[in-house]
């Protein structure tokens, strides 16, 4: 999971093949609530972030080196 702001979002990156969710949404989603995906740093994380990116793992291997380091600075 990626949390970003909504500036965060309007970049452009690529979101095929990603759920891209509003944090209010990802919240009261009950599969997101299950022990596999709730992680105390994750949710930390997400305090400033209006929106929440739910990716397989080798999704951010294929975007471009600029979008990866964005996303991981993020």
């Amino acid at each position: 999971m990626i949390f970003l702001s909504v500036e965060d979002l309007e970049r452009k990156l690529d979101l095929s093949n990603v759920l891209v969710m509003p944090k209010d949404e990802f919240y009261e989603h009950s599969v997101y609530q299950q022990p596999d995906y709730v992680n105390s740093y994750e949710y930390w994380n997400i305090k400033n972030a209006q929106y929440v990116i739910v990716a397989e793992s080798d999704w951010i291997e294929l975007l471009d080196a600029e979008q990866r380091q964005f996303i991981l600075a993020a």
